[in-house]
């Protein structure tokens, strides 16, 4: 733990971690590490910095992060996918410009999506991005639902993990993992009563259901049926003109 000014500490620790960033192989290692332990404390145990201040911490680790991802080393990317997974599970961040930011200038940029202009990238890497994009918007589903960025988000998220699906031929890792991960997350913005919230705060306005499945049916219609019967969440399967 840091003794003292926590705020100058942490503003010299910030310091050291984007000059590790920006430098050379093993210092982004380095900083890599940093960032992990930046956060690694108990709020209640040690409030080492205002709200606003974590925030801004918080938001400026990731977007430094995230590049690292597509690092040529893989070790590097391994570590930079564990610690952004650590700075997103169950974030203590509340402010929504600040997961705004995270998910439209990070990781919906990720290369969650395998095929790009310039051709393929890596199965391996694909699925590493989709895994933490999809975990970190499961994870904080209470708060992210809450606001009003919501539905672009899923729905960019459901439309290239689908994309994925239809890319990628039926029995490659790549095809039955996103789709595994589209069930899954249809399965748990269902269960947590998202979509119903979604429709009673504006029943004259697009259903979010009727959205989503618009996006997987066409590709995943085995998805579907799955939900059907599914007395806890009857809505979840109606068709998009009920």
């Amino acid at each position: 733990k840091v003794g003292g000014d926590y705020p100058s500490k942490a503003t010299e620790l910030l310091t050291t971690f984007v000059l590790n960033l920006t430098g050379d192989c093993e210092g982004k290692k380095k900083g890599i590490f940093i960032a992990s332990l930046s956060f690694d404390y108990e709020p209640k145990h040690a409030p080492i910095l205002t709200q606003t201040q974590a925030d801004s911490l918080w938001e400026t680790s990731i977007k430094l992060i995230g590049p690292l991802l597509e690092h040529k080393d893989q070790n590097m990317s391994k570590s930079a996918a564990a610690c952004l997974h650590r700075l997103l599970h169950k974030s203590f961040v509340t402010n929504q410009n600040a997961w705004q930011s995270v998910f439209n200038e990070v990781l919906l940029k990720l290369p969650i999506c395998r095929k790009t202009e310039v051709g393929c990238i890596s199965e391996d890497l694909c699925l590493r991005c989709c895994t933490l994009v999809s975990r970190a918007l499961l994870q904080n589903l209470p708060l992210l639902s809450s606001f009003l960025c919501f539905e672009k988000i899923w729905l960019t998220l459901v439309e290239t993990l689908v994309l994925n699906v239809s890319e990628n031929a039926p029995g490659t890792v790549a095809h039955e993992t996103c789709q595994q991960i589209v069930t899954n997350m249809i399965m748990v913005v269902a269960h947590a009563g998202v979509f119903k919230a979604k429709q009673e705060q504006d029943p004259e306005g697009p259903d979010l259901l009727a959205k989503t499945w618009a996006i997987i049916d066409p590709v995943c219609p085995s998805i579907r049926p799955l939900f059907k019967g599914n007395s806890s969440n009857p809505e979840v399967s109606k068709s998009p003109d009920s």
